[in-house]
């Protein structure tokens, strides 16, 4: 089984309504859970490959969640640290984006 890297896609840091969204665009979802698919079907035929590609395929989501994150987290704090100053309207903003990110977390 071929390995390899994720691209896990930064998504927008929640819907309107407060819900935290997905860490990883629909497209690279379907694109997993078939990957998932085919190792749970190798199984069969190579029960220790099978394994070894389970494990490798939830270190490589592993990664990309801890990606996502990292890069989310980073723009919360980009937009509080502005050269400007920030307004109050700018830290409302950045302490809703938090909120998102710390839901986010939760949900993990």
């Amino acid at each position: 089984m071929t390995e390899t890297t994720s691209t896990a896609s930064v998504r927008d840091d929640g819907g309107s309504d407060g819900s935290a969204a997905s860490l990883f665009e629909p497209a690279e979802q379907s694109q997993l859970r078939e990957e998932w698919v085919r190792v749970q079907a190798a199984f069969v035929d190579d029960p220790h490959e099978a394994v070894d590609a389970a494990d490798a395929l939830v270190r490589r989501v592993l990664e990309g969640v801890e990606a996502a994150l990292e890069a989310d987290r980073l723009l919360v704090q980009k937009r509080q640290m502005e050269p400007d100053g920030a307004s109050t309207e700018d830290l409302r903003t950045t302490m809703r984006s938090y909120r998102s990110f710390f839901e986010r977390l939760l949900e993990v």
